[in-house]
């Protein structure tokens, strides 16, 4: 071999070695990287169905404080091991909050009613992430007034249940098919009253359309059923609901559907947004 060309091979050789040596350096620092704890004191993980079992102890020690598991996908259970992660989570000390996946093609009802079944009702979790997304099969799209009647309905069951307001993620397809955010602050600005009526159960019984739900009943015994009418006469919304509500719409202020990002195979961000 020539002296030049014994030169150029070890030159290749050593840019090799230089390579693959910042591979390894970048691999390193990629698994090893963590938010400056100044300023970011907490951090979180979301949990898929396809992740497996979780090492949650390990997560604690490495500075996860919480979790976002995926629970429901539509009607149906996305994660069969919901329940053992979250209270797997709970017993290493780091709060937990649910993803139900809101199919715009499936009954608001059936969903509800899978995510009550699943999801327990406790004072320290985190707020429900809704994804809203079409499932397989959706070729049918629902009206804009459709889905955002099915949104209502499925997040005040939600919301009831848990005892707090929940987060939502819109794709950027829908967002751009339906304008979700555009409508929402819409209503926002319209400045509807939020009132009042009773109506007695006999009533409540002969008029099931109220019930916008399976699973989840109006309270009913006491004689009377709360009716919740959001604008005159319940012109935007109206249905049975034992919750505590805004005066009016207005009071919510400018809002900004939240987005939730892909960000691995284990992790999300969730974006939320307010004006």
């Amino acid at each position: 071999m020539s002296p030049a060309r014994r030169r150029i091979g070890l030159r290749l050789f050593a840019a090799l070695l230089v390579a693959g040596a910042l591979w390894l350096a970048h691999g390193w620092w990629a698994a090893s990287w963590k938010p400056d704890a100044a300023r970011w004191p907490g951090g979180g993980v979301a949990v898929g169905p396809d992740d497996g079992a979780v090492n949650w102890e390990r997560l604690a020690r490495d500075g996860i404080t919480f979790a976002y598991l995926d629970a429901t996908a539509g009607a149906r259970i996305a994660a069969p091991a919901y329940t053992r992660e979250h209270d797997a989570a709970l017993a290493a000390g780091i709060r937990t909050g649910a993803i139900p996946r809101f199919d715009i093609c499936t009954m608001a009802s059936e969903q509800a009613a899978a995510f009550v079944r699943l999801v327990p009702r406790e004072a320290p979790a985190l707020p429900p992430a809704v994804l809203i997304e079409a499932g397989e099969g959706c070729e049918r799209r629902p009206t804009r007034a459709l889905l955002l009647s099915e949104l209502t309905t499925f997040l005040t069951q939600v919301e009831t249940h848990l005892g707090k307001p929940a987060v939502i993620g819109v794709s950027d397809g829908l967002e751009d098919e339906y304008s979700l955010t555009a409508t929402l602050n819409r209503l926002v600005r319209e400045d509807h009253p939020v009132s009042f009526r009773w109506i007695t159960d006999e009533e409540m019984a002969a008029n099931q359309h109220l019930i916008r739900t399976m699973s989840v009943k109006p309270p009913m015994g006491t004689g009377r059923v709360r009716l919740v009418m959001i604008g005159e006469d319940g012109k935007v919304d109206l249905q049975p609901c034992g919750g505590t509500h805004l005066s009016s719409t207005g009071a919510i202020g400018p809002v900004v559907v939240a987005k939730i990002e892909n960000k691995g195979k284990i992790n999300r961000r969730i974006r939320v947004a307010f004006q």
